[in-house]
């Protein structure tokens, strides 16, 4: 890409690092898979635990499957940096949260961006969707380049 009449040249992202990052993970999540189910039958039967942290990894590894394709759409529209997923607090109405207060898939996808050096940040974020009911809020985890 070229510079633009402002002047501006559109920030970088390397995509096939991106991709190989994404599908290493992708690979070592279905070893990892293959193993828990393997211990699980071998206790025979499944810890409600083993369960839930069986999820939370497969919805992580859903998310991180979508960040090379969400991170190339905003570095072709100018962008530095891309919101890879988003969710809500449970009961919580704060407008910070700590990298450190994550769970679930948002904490595996948060660590994975951050051992990948993909820069991750929380932004806050809230709306109304109707004007006399309560607003809604959450944060975005965001990579950046």
């Amino acid at each position: 890409m070229g510079k633009f009449k402002t002047g501006f040249t559109p920030p970088t992202i390397d995509l096939k690092w991106l991709r190989y990052l994404v599908e290493s993970a992708r690979e070592l999540q279905a070893r990892n898979t293959a193993n828990r189910k393997e211990v699980c039958e071998a206790l025979d039967g499944t810890s409600a635990n083993d369960l839930r942290d069986w999820e939370n990894e497969e919805a992580a590894n859903l998310i991180i499957a979508q960040i090379p394709a969400r991170a190339e759409f905003e570095a072709k529209h100018e962008g530095h940096h891309a919101s890879i997923m988003s969710f809500k607090g449970k009961d919580v109405n704060f407008k910070f949260c700590d990298p450190g207060w994550l769970t679930g898939p948002a904490k595996l996808v948060y660590e994975f961006c951050e051992n990948a050096g993909l820069q991750p940040t929380l932004k806050y974020w809230e709306y109304w969707p109707d004007r006399d009911g309560p607003a809604k809020s959450g944060f975005h985890l965001v990579i950046h380049w």
